[in-house]
């Protein structure tokens, strides 16, 4: 029984909930945005939350997410958090930042909005363009 309940576990939190293909939203100023979601894989081949990554494009940038880990020394936790995605990239002036947020409700599973964030932190300049209420097309 044991057996079943982790593969169980394993099986129903590793998959991506992201489907492949387009996300259409609105930005805060009422503008269309995009998220290009391409592979979803299991790096080394081990379907474990931790180990889950997809390939998506927003404004041209090719970024690879995955949940970021939930690390904790006082609680002694070692998890992830299942309600994002985050992804990061370097530039020739600092990074841009991916974090997509995700649904998990008996009515919708999937992305409902990202944050695409510019930071050149040579210039301390900063940006960030937000998507909401994401559509798969």
């Amino acid at each position: 029984m044991k057996l079943f309940l982790v593969t169980f576990f394993f099986s129903a939190t590793g998959m991506a909930h992201i489907d492949q293909g387009k996300f259409i939203g609105i930005t805060v100023a009422g503008d269309s945005c995009e998220m290009l979601v391409g592979q979803n894989y299991f790096e080394n081949n081990v379907a474990h939350p931790l180990n889950e990554r997809i390939k998506v494009n927003i404004s041209g940038v090719d970024f690879v997410v995955h949940h970021p880990p939930v690390i904790d020394v006082k609680t002694q936790t070692a998890a992830y958090n299942h309600d994002l995605f985050e992804g990061i990239v370097p530039t020739s002036l600092g990074a841009k930042g991916l974090v997509i947020t995700m649904s998990h409700s008996e009515i919708f599973e999937g992305p409902t909005e990202f944050s695409l964030i510019d930071h050149e932190y040579k210039s301390n300049k900063r940006s960030v363009l937000t998507c909401l209420n994401l559509k798969h097309e």
